[in-house]
């Protein structure tokens, strides 16, 4: 058991190792993004709206049924 373990760690130092042969070290360019183009302004967002206005409560008005309009 022990020395499965030791050819299993051994592997994966042997793989570390060469993974990290192929990678190729990056320039400079690819590490820095290029400046962005320069954009057309775009138009000021609207201003925010104030408070909707209070609206007139509607009253209701019992009639009563007894009264005989003349």
């Amino acid at each position: 058991m022990k020395r499965a373990v030791t050819i299993a760690a051994l592997g994966l130092v042997v793989l570390a190792a060469a993974s990290c042969a192929t990678i190729e070290p990056m320039a400079p360019e690819a590490i820095t993004p290029a400046k962005p183009a320069p954009q057309e302004p775009t138009a000021p967002a609207p201003a925010p709206r104030g408070p909707a206005p209070r609206r007139e409560r509607v009253k209701t008005v019992s009639v009563d049924t007894g009264v005989k309009i003349r």
